[in-house]
């Protein structure tokens, strides 16, 4: 689920039915149906609230279904391709720069330019299918979960440089991160547990 900016709906991801369901927030009410791709997973709504973007989780052709996210009927814009089994994504605060988690070929993020939607970087494999992205407050750093490796990599935003790497539990597949950015959580999927890292002291002498 991902609420839009100004509050006044949300996108659900129907993972079985091949769309995204788009509602009214004030009234529950569902106001369209976007067909995307194959297991449609994460959403992440970005250029002022005005496009949309899913993952397409099971897509054979390894894309990203983008649609119109402010106004009926919620029209498909086009297809992102070229990232293997993309499952969450998130977006900057000024909604120009969308990351994306990439939990095929080793696992990783990409960067897409919503101005242009296009795929305009992406990190290395991370080594062990990343699933959940954080960003941090100030957005100097993205978070991901490696889930196989059992991992939590810490990268800088800009460059995608991995400047810390940490032991995530069994099956690291969810990411959050304070509002003060002073501490993180991640979720682990066979003891559905959580625990706290403190930011600040961990990447000081690391910081860009």
């Amino acid at each position: 689920i991902r609420v839009a900016p100004d509050e006044k709906r949300f996108y659900v991801a129907y993972w079985r039915s091949q769309n995204v369901g788009v509602f009214k927030a004030r009234t529950l009410k569902r106001q369209a149906l976007i067909p995307t791709g194959d297991k449609p997973r994460g959403i992440a709504i970005a250029a002022g609230g005005r496009k949309g973007y899913v993952c397409n989780f099971g897509e054979a052709r390894q894309s990203i279904t983008v649609f119109r996210a402010n106004r009926r009927p919620y029209p498909v814009l086009r297809t992102i391709r070229g990232l293997p089994h993309a499952r969450h994504a998130v977006a900057s605060r000024d909604r120009c720069i969308v990351y994306v988690s990439i939990f095929g070929v080793g696992g990783g993020i990409a960067r897409i330019d919503t101005k242009r939607d296009r795929v305009v970087a992406r990190s290395r494999p991370l080594c062990g299918h990343t699933k959940t992205l954080a960003l941090t407050p100030d957005e100097r750093w993205v978070l991901a979960a490696n889930y196989d490796a059992g991992t939590l990599s810490v990268l800088t935003a800009d460059s995608f440089e991995e400047v810390a790497r940490y032991r995530a539990g069994v099956f690291p597949l969810g990411v959050a991160v304070a509002a003060d950015g002073r501490s993180l959580w991640t979720a682990e999927e066979s003891h559905v547990r959580a625990w706290a890292l403190a930011l600040p002291s961990a990447l000081a002498q690391k910081a860009p």
